[in-house]
């Protein structure tokens, strides 16, 4: 996780108890959920084609998969998805601002920085790089060892089950 995100919301959380802590973070994820689903609702317009789309989001069971076990993917997924609607609303802050807070509250949206650059965007998804770079350099030149072990457990070579995930 990027050292702004897991040095603030996940050592806050880390310092509740187990069961509030769960449940913040669900109540957290349901809203975020709920954000995507109206402006989905939004995008799709026929409330028949967005009820099934909606029925089909609401039981997908790796989303339940994902709120079990208390994993930000889903949050991060949410907020670029987000940045990506309102930047259809031709709001390109709103779009540097969710995309950067969904990198980094899980740098799974650096896979779509390309696609942004390749749909007119590259303003936008270069700003985005390098805000998310910045917010992490305080912290790396501070514990300047910090850096290899995040480069290692990012980059590194691996033996098989040392990641336990399908990627």
């Amino acid at each position: 996780y990027h050292p702004v995100f897991a040095l603030s919301v996940c050592a806050w959380l880390a310092r509740l108890p187990i069961r509030a802590a769960f449940g913040l973070w669900v109540v957290v994820n349901e809203l975020l959920l709920a954000a995507c689903l109206a402006a989905l609702s939004r995008r799709i317009g026929d409330p028949r084609r967005f009820a099934a789309f909606a029925a089909v989001a609401l039981l997908f069971s790796p989303l339940l998969l994902e709120l079990y076990m208390g994993n930000a993917t889903f949050a991060a997924a949410c907020l670029f998805l987000l940045a990506l609607e309102r930047d259809a609303r031709s709001s390109r802050l709103g779009l540097v601002a969710l995309a950067t807070l969904s990198i980094v509250v899980k740098p799974v949206g650096l896979i779509l920085l390309p696609a942004l650059a390749l749909n007119r965007r590259a303003a936008e998804a270069v700003f985005v790089a390098a805000l998310v770079a910045a917010l992490a350099l305080p912290h790396f030149a501070l514990h300047r060892g910090e850096w290899a072990a995040f480069l290692d457990a990012n980059l590194g070579p691996r033996t098989a089950g040392w990641v336990v995930h399908a990627g």
